[in-house]
């Protein structure tokens, strides 16, 4: 060890010396960062990976953007922390860290480095991050000021407050997929973000919107730009402050609340894999069941 750090330049650690000469004594692929993400993406796209995803890699990959010229195995652990640390928040830090692991696996899969620089960086502590839930009363602003101004909407608005769906499930969702009869929303694996079927029960509740204010053929009735505008209006003009995935959070946390029954709730959004505690963690304790009740009871 000793003599080894004797011919060391100042500042190299055998760690890295090591690297750099197994690196020198393999035979690598040239291929510089900007036509290696391109493969990787053509990849990715041809194995099936849906848009929302490739669109994350995207913004993850073009962190790398500024070293587009140099080759794949050039890339070192200063680079990834220059990277890593120019994202403020530690949610941020983690996507580009696990995009970008991601990609330098796949790289050394296919011969262009041996080596993963990123992967030395360990993944952040967080806390778990409580979600934020509509109040009833907040919600019933919602229904009235829907009910006033976009009644072609409510359907959309009911299946996420009173089904759980996810709102990009719910834009592709057409009317096929409401089955009153046998109480029950089908959910194709297509439209599910797990890429799992499920069934979404049809409560009291849901059952009552839907049926005074029937779907159109397709669930969301304009493109999604025009969409987001109407929603965003009817979100603005009920003074109610827009929350991120609101819906399906307040609806799993009422259920939860009203049932005191996790695996029930799991299964009411689709979570499967042994999601069940992971959900009784994340929603319990948000809200009551005196309140979940209120929350049902908002009815046309």
């Amino acid at each position: 060890y000793r003599a080894a750090k004797t011919i060391l330049p100042s500042g190299v650690s055998l760690i890295e010396a090591a690297r750099i000469a197994a690196q020198n004594s393999t035979t690598l692929k040239e291929a510089t960062i900007e036509k290696a993400i391109a493969l990787f993406m053509e990849t990715r796209a041809a194995s099936g990976r849906r848009a929302r995803t490739l669109e994350n890699y995207r913004w993850t990959l073009g962190k790398l953007r500024p070293y587009n010229t140099i080759l794949v195995r050039e890339l070192d652990q200063s680079i990834m922390l220059e990277i890593y640390k120019s994202a403020k928040e530690v949610e941020t830090r983690d996507n580009i860290r696990r995009g970008i692991n991601t990609f330098l696996k796949w790289c050394m899969a296919n011969g262009y480095t041996n080596h993963n620089p990123i992967a030395a960086i360990p993944k952040m502590k967080m806390d778990a991050r409580v979600p934020q839930i509509y109040s009833p009363e907040d919600v019933r602003k919602l229904f009235a000021e829907a009910q006033e101004t976009e009644p072609a909407l409510i359907p959309f608005l009911a299946i996420s407050f009173f089904a759980g769906v996810r709102t990009g499930s719910i834009a592709k969702l057409r009317r096929e997929h409401i089955h009153f009869e046998d109480g029950y929303i089908y959910m194709p694996a297509e439209l599910n973000r797990m890429r799992t079927s499920y069934n979404a029960p049809i409560n009291k509740t849901l059952s009552a919107w839907l049926k005074a204010y029937p779907p159109a053929k397709n669930i969301a009735p304009l493109q999604t730009r025009r969409m987001h505008i109407r929603m965003k209006g009817i979100y603005t003009r009920s003074g109610v402050k827009r929350i991120k995935n609101g819906g399906r959070h307040s609806f799993a946390s009422y259920l939860l609340a009203q049932t005191n029954n996790a695996p029930a709730t799991a299964m009411a959004i689709g979570h499967f894999r042994g999601e069940t505690e992971t959900l009784f963690n994340h929603y319990r304790r948000l809200t009551d069941a005196k309140t979940a009740n209120k929350y049902f009871s908002i009815l046309p």
